[in-house]
């Protein structure tokens, strides 16, 4: 757990649910795939000065296996999102993400912004399938959706 991030980052989700962030935002990207990188150029169409910080040494790390990383930089960067590659956020306290390297651990300048957007793992839900297995329905879990929560993946 990053300190202030709890009650104070926003989620995918909640942005889904309506919340809106303020005019300038850094998302903290822990799940490197697409989800954060597709947030940053959208919100930076609709007129916010977005920063994305990625702990990974590159950003949405996984898009170079589907060769889809050469267009999302570019996206990236005709958006004017500043990125943040090999960066990990140590803290969060009144509209500053305090940063570090890393690799090496050396302190980065910290990040000023309105708002947090955290775009970390996505716990399953599993009430559906505990549901159904109650009443007796044949089904499975499939994918990663159990995975960490005792359900062997199919």
């Amino acid at each position: 757990m990053i300190p202030g991030f709890a009650g104070a980052a926003l989620t995918p989700d909640d942005l889904l649910d309506g919340k809106k962030p303020g005019r300038s935002v850094v998302i903290y990207d822990d799940d490197h795939y697409c989800m954060a990188n597709a947030m940053a150029v959208d919100h930076a169409h609709q007129g916010h000065q977005v920063h994305i910080v990625s702990s990974m040494p590159t950003l949405a790390g996984w898009l170079g296996n589907t060769l889809e990383y050469p267009r999302m930089i570019a996206e990236l960067l005709e958006a004017g999102v500043t990125m943040y590659p090999n960066t990990a956020a140590t803290a969060w306290q009144d509209g500053t993400l305090r940063i570090r390297r890393a690799d090496t651990g050396a302190d980065m300048s910290p990040i000023e912004a309105d708002s947090l957007l955290s775009v970390t793992i996505r716990l399953p839900r599993l009430d559906v399938h505990e549901q159904l297995s109650q009443a007796g329905v044949t089904q499975r879990v499939i994918g990663d959706a159990g995975v960490g929560v005792g359900v062997p993946p199919v």
